[in-house]
């Protein structure tokens, strides 16, 4: 099973996603820093779409999708309850779900969730978007190295 932790961050006026991909052995198979221009509320649920892009584009069979934003997850989780335009959003993105052998959204606490939270950030801070594979800068270098050592 393939784990994607995404966040979001928003910033005046200014928002961005990031996310980081890892198999089950911890091992990263990519990333992705974007910088979005939409609302605010709307930010993690791009996130969540751009995470399934993402997992879709590298054919994941099995996915895991973390995120910390509480009342997104159960957004996501109890969807077919909401009538609302977020509501009706997040059915459409979750049709990208179908395809994949297994496909979950789970709650992760801020601290299971800070290298997506650097990552979108220090995107924020630097103004750039970025795609990567298994080279990816070494500051993100560090948090997975010590983020793999407090397993």
């Amino acid at each position: 099973m393939v784990k994607i932790n995404f966040d979001a961050a928003v910033s005046e006026k200014k928002m961005s996603f990031g996310m980081i991909a890892r198999n089950s052995d911890g091992f990263v198979l990519g990333g992705a820093i974007v910088e979005i221009n939409t609302q605010a509320e709307w930010t993690e649920i791009k996130a969540f779409k751009e995470s399934i892009l993402f997992a879709k584009n590298r054919n994941f069979s099995d996915v895991l999708f973390e995120a910390d934003n509480v009342s997104m997850v159960n957004q996501i989780n109890k969807r077919d309850k909401d009538i609302t335009m977020m509501g009706h959003q997040i059915n459409e993105i979750c049709k990208l779900l179908k395809g994949f052998n297994v496909a979950k959204i789970c709650l992760a606490t801020r601290c299971c969730n800070r290298i997506a939270d650097f990552i979108c950030k220090r995107d924020l801070a630097d103004n750039c978007s970025l795609n990567f594979d298994v080279n990816y800068s070494a500051d993100i270098h560090d948090l997975i190295l010590n983020d793999s050592c407090n397993l």
